[in-house]
């Protein structure tokens, strides 16, 4: 069976996490386009919407919080994905996506497979037209 691979924007502002990041989520088969701030980040996904299959963001962001991120990026793109990642019990701030059930938020630490679960739960297992689907660690 052929592989989908899913394009990521990944969003977070300390180097070590976003490296680590791009790391968890090339394993589990994704094109990974990192960016170290949320006006970065929202500046590339304008530029082409299409272009990506999922935001992964960290909650806490200087500028704009990752909530506010999703948000926007879900304003240019109501179907799109979007995952928080945070060490926060709670989130601060309600979180109003546009879309109701695209936005979900993972606790930190977190290993491969719990990443692996939230993006296989957030993106379904949606299957394309030539049957690929999302490809995640058996």
């Amino acid at each position: 069976m052929l592989v989908e691979k899913r394009r990521v924007l990944l969003v977070d502002d300390e180097e070590a996490l976003l490296s680590l990041g791009h790391a968890m989520l090339t394993r589990l088969g994704c094109d990974v386009v990192p960016c170290a701030t949320s006006p970065e980040a929202l500046e590339t996904f304008a530029a082409a919407p299409a272009r990506f299959d999922l935001v992964v963001t960290d909650y806490t962001m200087p500028a704009l919080t990752g909530a506010q991120l999703g948000v926007a990026c879900q304003q240019l793109r109501p179907d799109l994905p979007v995952l928080l990642v945070t060490g926060w019990l709670e989130i601060p701030e309600a979180v109003h996506a546009p879309a109701p059930g695209r936005m979900a938020v993972l606790q930190k630490p977190f290993g491969l497979h719990e990443l692996d679960g939230a993006l296989r739960q957030l993106l379904g297992a949606r299957q394309t037209a030539e049957g690929a689907v999302y490809a995640g660690v058996a």
